[in-house]
């Protein structure tokens, strides 16, 4: 029974408190704070891109304008991962991976029916193709992948790969039968909140592959501020992104 006397948000952070204790207990504090580590790398690529950018130059990007809403984004990931709600935290991911995406396919698109050289009419050129279902992996998600990471248009194990953990983020944001299975091997842990040892090393996991992926469209959409950035470094050690910036340095 909820009191509604009393302040809602101090009753419900009270019982995720706990579940906070029970997944540092279980997977040590350094290891649970990956989305602070992932926040501090956002602002050092922010930071990055207004040093080698001026504000001339990013007004009109898409790119810019979702990479500054990704800082609201990284607190609330921290809040569900230390809050054992990894469906929804599975859901963010993949929203933010489409946000990104979608943001470089209309900033770097290429082919006739240019989308306009502002935000609102790249917006409004977007929302057409969202209309016309033209923002899927196919269309959308794919293209932008190939041409922020080449090798995936090269190797179809790579790109395979990554399709792979495009389909496995969409269980999240439907209600499929395997989100519903897993809920259920788990103790009906959707409803309840919880820490599920696998299940948070799954997400540790899958969230460094979604923010590698988003760097390398931030960095290729803004390639000027790489070499600054190589010099500062990252925290967190993303794949291909490091890789890219190693060979700058």
């Amino acid at each position: 029974m909820i009191d509604k006397n009393s302040s809602f948000l101090a009753q419900h952070f009270a019982r995720l408190q706990k579940v906070e204790e029970t997944t540092i207990r279980g997977l040590g504090k350094e290891c649970t704070h990956l989305f602070i580590d992932i926040w501090n790398d956002w602002f050092e690529i922010l930071s990055a891109i207004n040093h080698t950018y001026s504000k001339e130059e990013l007004v009109n990007s898409v790119v810019y304008f979702y990479l500054q809403a990704l800082s609201k984004e990284c607190g609330w990931l921290q809040l569900l991962f230390l809050s054992g709600n990894y469906p929804l935290l599975g859901r963010c991911l993949r929203f933010i991976w489409e946000m990104i995406y979608r943001a470089h396919y209309v900033d770097m698109f290429e082919g006739e029916k240019q989308p306009g050289p502002s935000v609102d009419l790249r917006m409004a050129w977007l929302s057409q193709r969202e209309e016309a279902n033209q923002l899927n992996w196919n269309h959308c998600i794919k293209p932008a992948l190939f041409r922020v990471f080449p090798l995936a248009e090269r190797e179809k194990e790579v790109e395979q790969f990554y399709h792979r953990l495009w389909q496995q983020l969409n269980k999240y944001a439907h209600p499929s039968t395997t989100l519903f299975s897993r809920i259920i091997d788990n103790g009906l842990l959707l409803v309840t909140d919880g820490f599920d040892e696998t299940w948070a090393r799954e997400a540790l996991d899958v969230a460094t592959e979604i923010f590698d992926l988003v760097w390398l469209a931030v960095i290729n959409r803004f390639q000027s501020c790489a070499k600054h950035l190589a010099q500062k470094g990252l925290l967190v050690e993303y794949r291909v992104t490091q890789l890219v910036l190693k060979e700058l340095k």
